[in-house]
């Protein structure tokens, strides 16, 4: 995906009064959040003016759209700082810098949206916005590093759990998701480094698979590594070539 700066200009006086990042059609869609962006909108549409839209810098990344949006806005400056006719609220780049709530507009926020629920329309239209999109590694890296060491409160998780209790999922979806756990590697807090093996209480190590959404006893093994070989002749069994493997290099007659 590929960005690009543009601008909202004036037509009466040529002023530059909006300067942005997008990509897609986020050039043409109006800041109804932005009062003073809205107020000079609709001056200019009462005296019987269009705004005039305009791309100015096209076929960006996104970190090199970023540092030109935000080059470009401390050019021009902001009107709610007094620095010139622009009327961004922040001075652009990610993470809205800049840009500070009062206490009593964050609590206006937050009691505007509690218990509101989208309609079907609304989460439709908003899935259709994202489809075909794909995120740069350096966003994907950036939204791990957010989330990195988080704990959900269990508020959150009986929240999520009722979102999704009793949905349906068609068989392609089922199929999808079985297909990413067949292929995930093991969890870092699990006892063993191995898949499908976990510490008996005996001290020795039992190895399991799941398979259909029933768990398979695989048997208990004095060694780690035998249990991971006997997961692994289950899951080639279960799943094909394309699953997680323990041990890779083993060779092909074992599984």
């Amino acid at each position: 995906m590929t960005f690009y700066i543009y601008t909202w200009t004036r037509p009466d006086t040529n002023e530059v009064f909006y300067v942005g990042k997008g990509s897609g059609r986020r050039d043409i869609t109006p800041k109804l959040k932005n009062p003073l962006f809205s107020n000079v909108v609709n001056k200019l549409k009462q005296l019987g003016f269009e705004p005039i839209v305009e791309r100015i810098h096209e076929d960006l990344s996104e970190s090199d759209a970023f540092e030109i949006e935000r080059r470009e806005i401390a050019l021009r400056g902001r009107r709610d700082l007094g620095a010139g006719p622009l009327t961004n609220l922040t001075d652009g780049g990610e993470g809205m810098g800049g840009l500070v709530h009062r206490a009593d507009s964050r609590a206006k926020m937050s009691a505007s949206k509690r218990g509101v629920t989208r309609s079907a329309a609304s989460i439709a239209k908003g899935a259709a916005s994202n489809t075909g999109q794909k995120r740069t590694q350096e966003t994907k890296e950036k939204m791990r590093a957010t989330q990195t060491g988080k704990t959900m409160s269990p508020k959150s998780r009986r929240k999520i759990g009722d979102a999704v209790r009793g949905r349906l999922y068609s068989e392609e979806h089922k199929l999808s998701l079985a297909s990413i756990v067949q292929r995930r590697a093991p969890r870092s807090s699990a006892t063993s480094p191995f898949k499908g093996v976990n510490l008996h209480r005996s001290g020795r190590w039992v190895a399991k698979i799941t398979v259909g959404g029933r768990q398979q006893y695989l048997g208990i093994f004095d060694d780690q590594v035998e249990a991971a070989i006997a997961y692994d002749v289950a899951a080639h069994k279960a799943f094909g070539a394309g699953c997680y493997i323990n041990i890779p290099d083993k060779p092909a007659r074992v599984l």
